[in-house]
């Protein structure tokens, strides 16, 4: 069998010279092979009383190590809902706060302005009276009359309370009776002692 040109083992033969070629075939190394062969499929060994009780034990625990995992996680799901519920409730506080020291504010400025106008009308009021002559009427209030505008005040505040708390009662009443409606009706089959109870 000839040899190729690319397959060549040693140099070009000279003009005069004959070639001989020869072929050989490698075979695999078969001693190699042998051990894999021998051996077949893989067995294992047979497990004593010992080894599967302690495999199942720890079966047992891992399974036990899962459940618990699962159920922490929901429970750390339940943690953070409730703590950006109470982060959201938080910040609305805060709104309302600022809003109220706002108020607050505004109410002081505008008393320390209303104080300041009295006395300067009293104080004018006076100056009259010193270069005409004349007294003029009294500019106090008596104590009934203090009394008298307090209790005006507090009605107004306890009748704007009493509505607000009307208010929220109806709402609370709607959203349970909305509540209700989309809860399923319970089932038939259901004893009455085991009905859950709703709240």
């Amino acid at each position: 069998m000839p040899v190729a040109p690319s397959q060549q083992l040693s140099a070009p033969a000279q003009p005069g010279e004959t070639v001989v070629a020869a072929a050989t075939t490698v075979t695999p190394n078969a001693s190699a092979e042998a051990p894999a062969a021998d051996k077949g499929p893989r067995r294992y060994r047979e497990l004593n009383d010992a080894d599967r009780e302690k495999m199942e034990r720890l079966e047992t625990t891992a399974n036990k190590e899962r459940t618990r995992a699962s159920e922490l996680e929901r429970e750390l799901k339940r943690i953070k809902g409730r703590a950006d519920s109470q982060q959201r409730i938080f910040s609305a506080g805060s709104r309302e706060l600022d809003l109220v020291k706002d108020k607050y504010k505004a109410l002081e400025k505008r008393l320390n302005r209303t104080l300041l106008e009295r006395d300067l009308l009293r104080r004018a009021i006076k100056d009259l009276e010193k270069k005409t002559g004349m007294l003029a009427e009294r500019t106090e209030l008596t104590p009934d009359e203090m009394a008298a505008s307090d209790r005006k005040v507090e009605e107004a505040t306890q009748a704007r309370a009493a509505a607000e708390a009307a208010q929220q009662q109806a709402a609370a009443e709607t959203a349970q009776q909305q509540a209700a409606a989309t809860e399923p009706a319970p089932s038939s089959e259901v004893p009455a002692e085991e009905k859950p109870a709703t709240t």
